[in-house]
């Protein structure tokens, strides 16, 4: 009786070591699910300083030889700017067949924006949370974890204004994923 609780106690151990409920490392905290390495969006919405904004945004993608970002009008990726009644600035809905994104829905919420931001901060206000919910896509999550709050695009808490493009840490994230 005794060797079969034990041997119970240790399968029960040896199922939580290999059963994580999140993808994480000391490094980082990952989605369950991400894009292949390219992925495009069909855009809605985007005109003026947010345009300017999602065209920058896409460029900095474009730089991290791992991931390739784009449009196309018949994508059934889609990233939309609207004025939501919602307090939040972004979110990304994903939709995911095992541990591959299927489908990425982004809501870019102008209303919240330009409630915390000034003419000259709103670029890149919105490109900071464009490039944030963009990366989502490619299976990086919130991350709290960095101790200096700009040292990660993914912190709730950057700065917004300052913070638009992947940090390093954000890098290297990208680099365990792809």
């Amino acid at each position: 009786m005794r060797k079969l609780s034990i041997l119970t106690i240790f399968s029960a151990l040896l199922l939580l070591l290999f059963v994580p409920l999140k993808q994480a490392n000391a490094d980082g905290v990952f989605l369950p699910c991400k894009s292949l390495s390219s992925i495009n969006f069909k855009t809605s919405g985007f005109l003026g300083t947010y345009n300017t904004a999602l065209i920058e945004s896409l460029a900095h993608w474009n730089t991290i030889p791992q991931v390739n970002v784009g449009t196309n009008s018949s994508s059934v990726n889609t990233l939309t700017l609207s004025s939501y009644s919602d307090t939040w600035f972004g979110n990304n809905a994903g939709t995911c067949v095992g541990s591959n994104l299927t489908k990425s829905t982004i809501r870019i919420n102008s209303r919240t924006i330009a409630n915390e931001t000034t003419s000259v901060t709103l670029k890149n206000f919105a490109r900071s949370t464009i490039t944030h919910e963009i990366a989502h896509s490619f299976g990086l999550d919130d991350n709290p974890k960095p101790s200096d709050l700009n040292s990660s695009l993914m912190n709730h808490e950057r700065t917004r204004t300052t913070i638009y493009n992947l940090t390093s840490y954000d890098k290297y994230n990208i680099d365990i994923l792809y």
